[in-house]
């Protein structure tokens, strides 16, 4: 339970580091797709630069968080089984 505690203060700071005044896309693919049709937009700036990196940033981190989610997930489910297990073994 430990781990998870860490895991979920590692998921918090995740959270904490996205930017809320840009979007996002369903998958890193996805966002990398957008940012290369920013690069090739006609009089591609700065802001452009900038709104393609951070779509990316905020897409990766929330990436990030899934996979780390899932993980806890499975790992409560797991114990939950080794819980249960042994609650037979005690009845046995």
């Amino acid at each position: 339970m430990e781990n998870n505690t860490i895991l979920n203060e590692t998921i918090t700071a995740l959270k904490g580091s996205i930017n809320n005044m840009f979007g996002d896309r369903d998958s890193l693919e996805e966002a990398m797709d957008y940012a290369n049709k920013l690069a090739r937009a006609e009089g591609f700036s700065e802001f452009l630069m900038s709104t393609a990196i951070l779509v990316y940033h905020n897409s990766l981190i929330k990436a990030i968080i899934k996979a780390i989610e899932e993980d806890i997930e499975k790992e409560e489910q797991r114990q939950k089984l080794l819980d249960s297990s042994i609650e037979v073994e005690y009845l046995e």
